[in-house]
């Protein structure tokens, strides 16, 4: 007996129950108790997926629901068994042939017919056509008196228009990465042809086609019987193809799940002759796709399998009843159910629970759509939040017009909503990353720029000097600027240490020396009234970094403490100490930690607090904490973070221990180990007519001659047209031609000529495009660092 059958026995039942205990009532109680329990079925059938078709007694049609009326386009209920074809418009499964009135699944069931996935097909005019497995019986009460009959309809047209797809497109699926099977029906299913692409597994697809692997033996034992057991039931039916998922085993003993389309192929008198089939690795998603071959619960597989729970609301007297569907979303027990329309408000989150009354009350009032519906959060029995889809619809009202009972369903909507949360936080971090690039492609370029007005200016200056008498007035002028032009270059360096860009001179350094030695400075940086405490451990091992920077994210972090804590009294700490559980991938990780007792910041403040010009006061302070990160990811570190609004801020910057790389000397010491040679014919190449000029003026004091080019393809000529020039200092960054174009250009033509290459950014940065041993100098570089360099380059030239 299917589920259709017990959901009318029991009505039926319970009608002779009611008129056994209270037979000594009036007919019309019985009435008026047999119609709520008829329209509480109609909701509940109008909630599901199904059609669902039942006659009475006199094979009159006595209930159809929601999904059966859309499907036939039926306007009324009082039509009878035998007018079903012409009113339905029912065919067979080839959509063509009339099916006999004798024959309709509701005929059929009324005549004491048992159905189960008969196929048909329903073609009302206007209507779209529809394959539908009809499922039924006839219906029996006590005596076995007929009362009526019931057919369950489930709309396959969907499915069964894939299989057709699929079919159509084994051409393209041939040439994909799915694996093609062709098996003969016979003993064991040899496999006729199989497409190369089943080495995936492991395989050859001759180890099938020979006849020396059987494709059963790769399917695992314990879905072995099952997926036999399937096809051999699908072959004895006449159904076209079908569906499987099961587990196969590589040649490699790995477990992997597939999906399997298979495709029955028949000869000309209908006889099975063949399977083709697709099969697909699925191992990376979980697929669930069962069939529901118990009818005796078809009623509630078909709630839960939705997820629907069922709620019926006495309006009066404001009392829930619930199935075990609805508990088990909230993994209610029994005792734990709401008795009350109070207790039922009560399980609703806070932040919903006045709109959402707001909302039924509105739709009781006013009625004006047919369908109660909203979402909002149940309170589980742990404490969780659960996201339910409610849908309702009032069932009876009173004598005054007011509605007194509302049924309906719940859906749990969780998933779906932390799905959606989860791809707006990842699509918010892409756009944040997306953003930061963004900033630091644009400050490593300005960086760059600055660097070449900077490389003028300051040029420029030092030369100005060489002019003029020791005891010159101008002489504090010049220092003026040429000390406003290292604060410019300082700025630039922070701009380029956020790019990723920065130059680093790396020496080896005493983490808790280098605190002490700023002491003095930390004292002045921050307010009177704030406490400094110092924590320094001894006897740290050095590590290997550029002081200047390190010095820079100390004095960034304290300055944003001091800030953090303002006019107030207040303590900023700071430590040092070996890291436990060191992940920088060097022996020996130290960190820097400098904690306050300041305001402290929530999620917001801190997912942002590396963003460049960010602040949290009036006006901005720039780059400060932006260039603290781009400082620490250039040394290979990482930052903790630990605040809260009102409990201060603790901020941990963790540094990999030494590692052995050779520390990059002055440029006093690269002038004294390289002093200048004999004058030399230098070619002189950038875009920029400010830094031709200042370097012509620098390498003439220096007692060479200079010839100039603007961009790669000048250098390049001249180079071909001047056999005399016996060195080259040229830029990177050019139009037309960059600087590493040029220079293996120059090496083509005469591979001993010295290049010096130069670039606002730092060597580092650019090291992807440069040969290792290429010689190179920043901008904006001093009088005797450009000396140095092209010292260098001439007692070791380029060679091919």
């Amino acid at each position: 007996m299917d589920a259709f059958h017990v959901l009318l026995v029991i009505l039926a039942l319970g009608a002779c129950w009611a008129v056994d205990r209270r037979g000594r009532r009036r007919a019309a109680d019985l009435h008026r108790l047999l119609d709520e329990r008829h329209q509480l079925t109609a909701t509940v059938l109008d909630s599901i997926s199904d059609g669902v078709v039942l006659s009475d007694a006199s094979g009159r049609l006595s209930l159809l629901n929601r999904a059966a009326k859309d499907w036939h386009g039926l306007p009324a209920l009082d039509v009878s068994v035998v007018d079903l074809p012409a009113r339905y418009d029912l065919f067979r499964t080839d959509g063509v042939t009339p099916l006999p009135t004798a024959e309709s699944p509701l005929a059929r069931a009324y005549a004491g017919e048992s159905l189960r996935d008969e196929q048909i097909m329903i073609c009302p005019a206007g209507l779209p056509k529809r394959r539908l497995l009809a499922s039924g019986g006839p219906l029996y009460g006590p005596g076995m008196i007929k009362l009526g009959a019931v057919v369950t309809l489930r709309d396959m047209t969907g499915q069964l228009q894939a299989e057709q797809e699929a079919r159509q497109a084994l051409a393209i699926i041939e040439n994909s990465s799915s694996i093609l099977f062709k098996w003969r029906v016979a003993e064991d299913w040899p496999v006729e042809y199989v497409s190369e692409n089943v080495n995936q597994f492991g395989y050859e697809a001759s180890d099938f086609t020979e006849g020396r692997r059987e494709f059963i033996t790769i399917i695992h034992p314990e879905d072995r019987d099952r997926a036999e057991n399937e096809v051999l039931e699908r072959l004895a039916s006449d159904a076209e193809g079908f569906f499987q998922q099961y587990r196969v085993v590589d040649a490699y003993g790995r477990t992997r799940w597939v999906d399997d389309w298979t495709r029955i192929i028949r000869d000309d008198r209908g006889r099975v002759t063949h399977m083709h089939g697709i099969v697909t690795d699925v191992t990376e998603r979980e697929v669930i796709a069962g069939m529901l071959h118990d009818s005796e619960q078809r009623m509630e597989l078909a709630l839960s399998g939705a997820e629907l729970g069922m709620w019926d609301w006495d309006i009066p007297s404001g009392r829930p009843v619930v199935n075990e569907r609805w508990a088990d979303m909230l993994a209610l027990l029994p005792e734990d159910l709401p008795t009350t329309s109070q207790e039922w408000v009560e399980l609703i989150h806070p932040d919903e629970r006045d709109a959402v009354r707001a909302h039924l009350r509105h739709h009781l009032e006013s009625e004006e759509a047919d369908l109660f519906e909203t979402e909002y959060r149940l309170r589980r029995s742990d404490g969780t939040w659960a996201w339910i889809l409610v849908r309702g619809k009032v069932l009876e009202h009173g004598e005054s017009g007011a509605p007194v009972r509302m049924a309906g369903t719940h859906q749990d909507m969780t998933r779906q909503r932390e799905s959606e949360a989860e791809r707006e936080s990842l699509e918010e971090q892409m756009r944040r990353t997306q953003k930061l690039e963004s900033l630091g492609v644009l400050a490593g370029g300005i960086a760059h720029d600055f660097n070449n007005i900077l490389m003028a200016v300051l040029g420029n200056a030092e030369l100005a000097r060489m002019e003029l008498p020791d005891d010159a007035p101008a002489l504090e002028f010049l220092t003026e600027i040429e000390q406003a032009s290292e604060q410019a270059a300082d700025l630039c360096n922070q701009m380029l240490a956020y790019s990723g860009k920065g130059r680093m001179r790396l020496r080896d350094v005493d983490l808790s020396g280098t605190v002490r030695e700023i002491t003095q400075m930390i004292g002045v940086s921050v307010s009177k009234k704030i406490r400094l405490v110092y924590d320094l451990a001894d006897d740290l091992p050095t590590f290997h970094v550029d002081v200047s920077q390190i010095r820079q994210v100390i004095m960034n972090l304290i300055t944003n403490a001091g800030e953090a804590i303002g006019d107030r009294d207040g303590e900023i700490r700071i430590r040092t100490g070996m890291q436990p559980d060191c992940t920088c991938g060097t022996p020996g990780c130290l960190f820097l930690e400098v904690e306050d007792t300041g305001c402290g910041m929530d999620e917001e403040t801190r997912d942002r607090l590396f963003e460049p010009f960010f602040t949290t006061k009036f006006t901005g302070r720039g780059l400060g904490m932006a260039a603290v990160g781009g400082i620490v990811k250039a040394h290979g570190g990482r930052i903790e973070i630990d605040s809260e609004p009102g409990r201060g801020t603790r901020i941990r910057v963790i540094l990999p221990g030494r590692q052995e790389t050779q520390a990059e000397p002055g440029p006093a010491a690269r002038a004294a180990a390289h002093p200048a040679g004999p004058s030399t014919l230098v070619l002189l190449v950038d875009d920029e007519e400010a830094v031709r000029r200042m370097g012509t003026r620098i390498l003439e004091t220096a007692g060479h001659r200079v010839l100039t080019a603007a961009d790669g393809l000048e250098a390049v000529a001249a180079v071909q047209s001047e056999p005399r020039i016996g060195a080259v200092l040229m830029d990177v960054t050019m139009p037309r031609m960059d600087g590493v174009e040029a220079m293996a250009e120059m090496r083509r033509l005469r591979p001993d000529l010295p290049v010096v290459l130069s670039s606002g950014y730092h060597a580092e940065s650019l090291a992807d495009r440069m040969e290792p041993g290429t010689p190179f100098i920043q901008k904006p570089y001093r009088r005797e660092e450009l000396a140095a360099a092209l010292a260098e380059a001439l007692l070791c030239p380029l060679t091919a």
